[in-house]
């Protein structure tokens, strides 16, 4: 999905029997960092709270997305209110790395129930110099894309 994007980082999240989202995946080419997968270190952070219960969806975009099963594209991480981008916004300035863009997709089992979300970040121009927005192109080809990868993790 990162190639295909074009996508400077990626993040799996899967959803835990405690029912919240557990960090799986991190990767991101210029940071340097990859966590989880065939490096069996697992990522250092907390999962993430759904709250079902309320029948609201939270402010944090995968959350949102595990929840709902909506697709979100920001395209400026600065200019969006619609969620509580605050972690994004600590962690640039905490390390010095620019979030512009996220694209965030429900990864689904066969029976279409969200079993993970899929995060890409800061969509690079084709030549690898400046970052964009992830363009609709993107984000119809990663949907499609997260529904084999969806499928293929309900399998395993």
């Amino acid at each position: 999905a990162r190639r295909f994007s074009h996508a400077d980082g990626g993040t799996i999240y899967l959803v835990s029997d405690r029912d919240d989202l557990e960090f799986k995946i991190i990767v991101n080419e210029t940071m340097k960092i990859h966590y989880g997968a065939k490096r069996k270190n697992p990522p250092p952070f907390a999962p993430i709270p759904l709250d079902r219960e309320s029948g609201r969806s939270s402010t944090h975009i995968a959350a949102h997305v595990a929840l709902t099963g909506e697709t979100v594209n920001v395209h400026d991480v600065y200019a969006e209110t619609r969620f509580d981008l605050s972690g994004v916004h600590a962690f640039d300035a905490a390390t010095g790395y620019h979030s512009r863009s996220i694209l965030t997709i429900a990864l689904r089992d066969q029976s279409s129930r969200v079993i993970g979300v899929l995060q890409l970040v800061n969509a690079r121009d084709p030549d690898g110099y400046g970052v964009s927005a992830f363009t609709p192109l993107d984000q119809e080809f990663i949907e499609a894309l997260s529904r084999l990868a969806g499928q293929a993790l309900d399998s395993y």
